[in-house]
């Protein structure tokens, strides 16, 4: 502190506290845009892009000399975005939830050729 009370180090610190907020709230809107955007490149085949690095705050204090110093320290709070688990595709559409489904069809394809034959038998029989 000066001996006019003026303390050079509080002053910086307020001085960059504003900047410090915006960049700790500007992150999640970073960190979210990434996860939608590569979330659709990893749905159609594209390659991830970076992940944006975590933005640190700016803090003065006075070094072993007396002079002013500043540290760049990580927001306690704010973490690197991460990619949601990637979600196997659900079997859909017919047959799908029916366990017998590939005997099914062998069995309706086997009554289909059964009947054919008989009628082709049929057929040459006159």
């Amino acid at each position: 502190m000066s001996p006019f009370g003026w303390d050079p180090i509080a002053e910086l610190n307020r001085d960059e506290a504003q900047n410090n907020l915006n960049l700790h709230n500007a992150y999640p809107a970073q960190a979210q845009a990434w996860i939608d955007a590569n979330t659709r490149n990893r749905e159609i085949g594209l390659p991830l892009t970076p992940v944006p690095p975590l933005p640190q705050q700016k803090i003065w204090y006075k070094d072993s000399n007396g002079n002013p110093a500043f540290r760049m320290e990580p927001f306690p709070d704010l973490q690197v975005p991460v990619l949601p688990p990637l979600v196997a595709p659900t079997p859909s559409g017919f047959g799908a939830d029916d366990p017998n489904f590939q005997s099914n069809i062998s069995m309706a394809i086997y009554k289909i050729v059964l009947d054919l034959q008989n009628k082709l038998t049929l057929l040459m029989s006159k």
